[in-house]
């Protein structure tokens, strides 16, 4: 017994030494977020396929922004873009943050106590 918690207790002082290292060492979710997107963007750019009438660099990377524009214009099954995900994404919110909130609720911990969140000591 001695030896198994002597190991476990080796393992947990590794996870603490790696989640220290990752936590001083990771970038910000945004900072990857952005850098995410700028090569995504870049490889579009460079990779992509466009129209032979596309003139240069500038007019393709024109064309790649442009991709991400709304057009109000447009009739509603010719609106493409960034934007249209916008509805779906939304919906998806919505469902996280109320399953949350009923999850927290005292009549949803009582009726399943063992899988209920613990509760935090403030």
């Amino acid at each position: 017994m001695a030896r198994y918690l002597a190991r476990m207790s080796r393992v947990s002082d590794l996870g603490l030494r790696l989640s220290a290292v990752f936590r001083r060492t990771a970038p910000d979710p945004l900072v990857l977020a952005i850098l995410l997107t700028l090569a995504t963007f870049l490889l579009a750019l460079t990779l992509g396929r466009f129209e032979a009438a596309d003139g240069g660099l500038l007019s393709r990377a024109a064309r790649l922004l442009d991709a991400w524009r709304f057009d109000e214009t447009a009739p509603p099954a010719a609106r493409v873009g960034l934007w249209k995900f916008l509805e779906f994404s939304m919906q998806m919110c919505l469902i996280l943050v109320t399953g949350h909130a009923v999850a927290m609720t005292m009549p949803a911990n009582s009726a399943s106590p063992s899988t209920a969140p613990a509760r935090c000591a403030r």
